[in-house]
C-alpha cells in the first residue's frame, strides 16, 4: 500500500483486517460449501488481478473462473480485473457473464 495512506490507520490495522477477512471467509465456507467438496481458502491483499494470478500458481490451480460485468466508461482507462487476469494468468481463465 501507499506509505501516505498507511499513516491514517492505527498500528496493527492490516493484520486485524486480514484476520477478520479469514474468519469471515472461513465461516462462509463452513455454512455454504459441502464438507466433501474439495476447496482451498486464501486471503490476500494487493492488486486484485495480480493476487489472483499469484494464488493460481500457489494453489497449482487448473482453471480460474471469474465473473464479468457490463463495461462502464471507466473501463476504457482502467481495465477491469477480469481482463487483466485473462491477459496475465499462467493458466486458463473462464469469464462468466
Amino acid at each position: 500500500g501507499s506509505s501516505i495512506v498507511s499513516g491514517y490507520f492505527p498500528d496493527g490495522f492490516e493484520k486485524k483486517a486480514m484476520d477478520r477477512a479469514r474468519a469471515e471467509l472461513h465461516e462462509l465456507i463452513e455454512n455454504r460449501i459441502p464438507a466433501d467438496l474439495p476447496h482451498d481458502m486464501l486471503v490476500a491483499h494487493g492488486r486484485i488481478w495480480q493476487e489472483i494470478c499469484r494464488a493460481a500458481e500457489k494453489l497449482a490451480a487448473d482453471l480460474i473462473v471469474m465473473a464479468s460485468h457490463k463495461p462502464a466508461f471507466s473501463d476504457i482507462l482502467l481495465q477491469p480485473n477480469a481482463s487483466q487476469v485473462l491477459h496475465h494468468a499462467p493458466i486458463s481463465v473462464l469469464i462468466v457473464r
